[in-house]
């Protein structure tokens, strides 16, 4: 018997980040591990600015582990250039959490990177949960109401 996943695909949110010198190669480019660092900037962005504190469910017992990732690179991005970092959540009726990521130039929205995480929840015990805490069921209901987004400054630089 086949189970059907619901998903809920919810509109981006957009969090900037200049790029600083420590994060680029000898030739001025970004390191290709960054761009991971920066999807995960912005998937933590966007739950703080949602409310949510990873630290809070973590301390209740909950942990968030990454179970797939990839990584699409398309054109660099250098020393001081600012990225915009669009995450696009995916909520499903099971406990994990899908993220869609595109890295853009800030100024002309040139694609550099796209990405998708998936995280699994599980619990205390390091069990894979079925379906979403209460918590996390809250913060999926929430990213419906555009009222709740916000794009955040500059995150460094």
């Amino acid at each position: 018997m086949t189970t059907v996943t619901k998903r809920r695909r919810i509109k981006p949110f957009a969090h900037d980040i200049r790029v600083r010198y420590g994060e680029t190669d000898q030739m001025g480019i970004v390191y290709h591990a960054n761009y991971i660092v920066w999807f995960n900037d912005a998937r933590d962005a966007l739950m703080g600015a949602m409310g949510v504190s990873v630290a809070a469910l973590e301390k209740s017992g909950l942990t968030f582990p990454v179970t797939e990732l990839n990584c699409k690179y398309l054109r660099p991005a250098r020393y001081g250039d600012v990225v915009r970092i669009a995450v696009t959540p995916e909520i499903s009726s099971v406990a994990k959490l899908v993220f869609n990521y595109r890295v853009t130039r800030a100024k002309s929205s040139t694609v550099l990177c796209t990405g998708t995480t998936v995280n699994a929840v599980l619990d205390a015990k390091g069990k894979m949960l079925i379906k979403l805490p209460e918590a996390l069921q809250e913060f999926a209901d929430r990213l419906s109401d555009p009222q709740s987004w916000q794009v955040k400054e500059l995150s460094n630089g």
